[in-house]
């Protein structure tokens, strides 16, 4: 991964290919040029609600409205409120940003502010405005098995869709720089290698930035993103992927979302739509999911060779 630290504007003979370079103070924000964040405002609620619930058991068990034992959920809930105010402290920071819309370029931050101390630099990639063929938003359907009913959620994301070549160096990027994050400093597989990961590249010329779903809220949302962008790309037609249907899902969007859901702690969810695609048993899917968090290549891909059809 290159190390690049001139200003912006060194890069336009580069054109069109997407330049990697760390987060540095040598890219000013321009006056007026839109932004998008990670919302502060949904982890402020989330920390009220979780603190306001342990106050309320608390007052509960004191006034004997319940037993003893509910002092075990004031004990998680205690738990968790430091890790979300931590978050919130963290969105605070210059460092929560997604999306930069400059004159010159679309600026992209592919490692999320909530995990900047991973390996190596926080990373940003400029991606010219005639590297980029179109924008579009993305909704993708999630369906998953809970006993009698089924689960449905929806993850809505911005997508540039880049010409042949711009990406290749980032897609390798963000890749292994996802990979790096399975493994601890000596070499052995971590024990946790959860993570918040908004962008992802299901092949090197669709760039996907999550706005919106289960760990996702960003400010302005993604129809403010496609008016911003509108002035110096063209906007596609909404695409819509509905995983209830895994065998019409082409295989690289279907790596990706197993990929993208186990990584961010969702494994029933991941080893679910597996199974639906390819037949497996639940155990073939389990090891399945964490074999492909845990490889250390680059681009991590699933052989349905190896599964029962």
């Amino acid at each position: 991964m290159r190390a690049l630290h001139s200003p912006i504007a060194a890069y336009t003979d580069r054109l069109p290919h997407v330049v990697l370079a760390p987060e540095a103070k040598a890219f000013p924000h321009p006056e007026g040029a839109p932004i998008f964040r990670a919302s502060r405002a949904r982890l402020l609620v989330a920390l009220l609600a979780v603190d306001s619930l342990a106050v309320g058991l608390t007052a509960a068990i004191l006034l004997g409205v319940l037993p003893s034992f509910a002092w075990l959920a004031v004990g998680i809930a205690l738990l968790i409120s430091p890790l979300i105010g931590f978050s919130f402290v963290r969105s605070m920071s210059r460092a929560n940003w997604l999306l930069r819309v400059d004159p010159t370029a679309a600026m992209v931050k592919f490692r999320s502010f909530q995990r900047d101390a991973g390996p190596g630099a926080t990373t940003i990639c400029i991606v010219p405005w005639n590297a980029i063929e179109s924008v579009a938003s993305v909704t993708e359907t999630f369906v998953r098995d809970r006993g009698t009913s089924r689960e449905r959620w929806t993850e809505t994301s911005l997508q540039f869709t880049l010409l042949p070549g711009a990406g290749d160096d980032l897609f390798l990027a963000i890749h292994e720089d996802r990979s790096d994050n399975a493994f601890a400093e000596d070499g052995s597989r971590r024990k946790s290698v959860v993570q918040h990961y908004p962008v992802r590249m299901p092949n090197a010329t669709r760039l996907r930035l999550k706005f919106a779903g289960r760990q996702d809220a960003i400010n302005p949302g993604v129809d403010q993103a496609l008016a911003a962008l509108a002035d110096h790309t063209q906007v596609g037609d909404p695409i819509e992927i509905d995983f209830s249907e895994p065998n019409e899902i082409p295989f690289e969007e279907f790596n990706e979302a197993v990929l993208s859901l186990a990584e961010s702690g969702q494994l029933l969810s991941a080893t679910s739509i597996l199974r639906a695609r390819t037949g497996c048993s639940l155990t073939e899917a389990r090891e399945t999911v964490r074999d492909l968090i845990g490889q250390s290549n680059g681009a991590r891909v699933i052989n349905p060779d190896t599964l029962a059809a």
